[in-house]
């Protein structure tokens, strides 16, 4: 295989910045242009932490932080391929370790206490687990599509394209129709979600409740579990065997984005919800829309964070120091939020760019650069039929196809490459 010079990697991506030494690159604005090319405020020589980090307020209050770099030649973060061909073209079942081992359409990831990965692979009907050094091997799921009960290899999936775990016992599943499956750690498979053979919106006892079109599934401190029901615009909540519309309604008929409302979760409204996240104090994150995240406290009110000063003021332009003017790139369409454990934001969008956003969401900095890279070339990019492990921004090649990330608990990042069938990991620049 040639090696492409110079070939971002668009993939979806999460920074646990709490575990070791992590450094990524800080989008740096020089000197801050509106559209009709004003200035609207300079760097400062104000260090804000150490070296030579400083810091640019806008008129909304967004700091945009500065290294006095081109934030769009890359992270210095590596990718390598951790487990599956890495080939457009090479797919399949086999349990083997790293790149000998097989995968279809991998989707979604998740991670467990002793840094093990999970993964949904869809096309497998399976959940495949793969060790720290890459071994891997069949967690549950026969290979056979279908739905069944049973312990490991017993059971059966239905193209599985979304796996969480909850932290502590159980990972949740969700397959088509509706359906949502548990595992426990010793793998046995059951199923707390069946919805009926038809799509619908209909609150009861688990056996009478409809969905339709579940994205993910959370539980929190009490075991409940919540469903995003992204058809039904609602957040649905099961407990004690009943199921509840627990934010949201279906009734409530919008026909703008615009129209949605906050307050009590009873009269709250969302529009075309896409991901959810969970805190360890219970608040619920969800993503409504191509750039808002909403809000639910544990007692069901519900609030919209102020993420739009924020993306209007990344739409700007900057200088460097040679004159020349970069523009900052839209921040895109959201497609994966996490949240860390201290309060950050990790938002990934649909061009494999990754930002890490404030608690109070008033600082961005780039996590990963993706199509924003400099040197990205779309013409060569598309001919790419292998990824190539390397250095971000620098020769490294995935595709766009990248779904759910995870990060282990000594901060290792991992995702998937549908595209290339196979598990990446990223290597944070130290």
């Amino acid at each position: 295989m040639t090696k492409l010079p110079y070939i971002k990697i668009c993939t979806c991506l999460v920074l646990l910045t709490y575990a070791g030494s992590s450094t990524y690159a800080q989008i740096n604005l020089g000197k801050l242009k509106d559209k009709a090319n004003k200035t609207i405020s300079n760097s400062s020589n104000t260090n804000t932490n150490s070296g030579n980090t400083s810091a640019i307020n806008t008129p909304s209050d967004t700091k945009i932080l500065n290294t006095g770099k081109d934030p769009f030649d890359g992270t210095g973060n590596t990718i390598v391929t951790l487990a599956g061909s890495g080939s457009s073209s090479e797919m399949g079942f086999k349990d083997a370790k790293g790149k000998d081992a097989l995968f279809q359409y991998p989707e979604s990831i998740t991670t467990d206490e002793n840094g093990n990965i999970y993964v949904a692979d869809k096309n497998n009907h399976c959940i495949r687990k793969i060790t720290p050094t890459g071994e891997v091997s069949t967690f549950a799921g026969s290979g056979e599509r279908g739905t069944k009960n049973g312990e490991g290899k017993e059971a059966g999936f239905d193209q599985p394209f979304y796996i969480w775990y909850d932290g502590q016992k159980n990972f949740y599943v969700v397959e088509n129709n509706n359906t949502v499956r548990r595992i426990n750690k010793e793998g046995k498979v059951t199923t707390p979600v069946k919805a009926s053979n038809y799509p619908g919106y209909v609150d009861g006892e688990i056996g009478d409740a409809n969905f339709d079109g579940i994205k993910s599934v959370v539980s929190n401190s009490k075991g409940e579990l919540f469903i995003l029901d992204a058809n039904n615009n609602c957040i649905r909540k099961l407990s004690a065997g009943v199921v509840s519309t627990f934010a949201g309604s279906k009734k409530a008929s919008l026909q703008y984005e615009t129209e949605v409302k906050d307050g009590p979760a009873a009269n709250a409204t969302f529009w075309n919800l896409k991901f959810m996240v969970i805190d360890k104090s219970d608040n619920l994150y969800i993503c409504d829309a191509a750039q808002r995240i909403r809000k639910i406290s544990p007692d069901g009110i519900v609030s919209t964070l102020p993420f739009d000063a924020l993306i209007k003021n990344t739409k700007s332009t900057y200088e460097m120091d040679d004159g020349t003017f970069h523009g900052v790139r839209d921040v895109g369409v959201f497609s994966e939020m996490v949240l860390l454990p201290n309060g950050k934001f990790i938002i990934s969008n649909d061009k494999g760019c990754i930002y890490e956003i404030s608690e109070d969401i008033k600082t961005i900095r780039f996590v990963y650069t993706g199509i924003f890279c400099n040197s990205h070339n779309e013409s060569e990019y598309r001919g790419v039929t292998e990824v190539v492990d390397g250095e971000d921004c620098k020769g490294c090649i995935g595709s766009d196809k990248a779904k759910q990330l995870a990060v282990s608990k000594d901060g290792k990042i991992y995702f998937t490459d549908q595209t290339f069938h196979c598990i990446r990991e990223i290597k944070l620049k130290s």
